[in-house]
């Protein structure tokens, strides 16, 4: 549902790329942002809660349930996603199973039918 990049640096900050993601048939739930940046960057407090270990894919990290907000802190040892969503942990994690590298250096490759800007 939206898709944003900060590029870095704006008052020490590292480049960031925002993804809000929702049901498109719900009107005020099962939404899931996400935040990836590189591991070097400073990251801010998980939720109020007890943090759980996570692995999806090829990233691990924390996890805190908060009643029906779950966020977490993952890494690949080069990427960093920070998430929010109301899912519940065991969704939240099969979305997030598709993870992959975010590099902000690297021009992104072109996708069939859609024009570059």
């Amino acid at each position: 549902s939206g898709a944003w990049l900060a590029s870095g640096p704006v008052s020490g900050e590292c480049p960031r790329l925002y993804l809000s993601y929702r049901d498109p048939g719900a009107v005020s739930r099962d939404s899931l942002r996400l935040t990836v940046t590189s591991t070097i960057c400073p990251w801010a407090q998980l939720g109020h809660g007890e943090p759980q270990p996570l692995t999806v894919g090829s990233f691990q990290g924390l996890v805190v349930e908060a009643g029906s907000d779950v966020s977490g802190d993952l890494t690949n040892g080069t990427t960093r996603v920070f998430f929010l969503t109301d899912l519940s942990v065991e969704d939240a994690a099969t979305v997030l199973g598709s993870l992959r590298p975010f590099d902000p250096d690297t021009e992104p490759a072109p996708l069939p039918g859609i024009p570059s800007t």
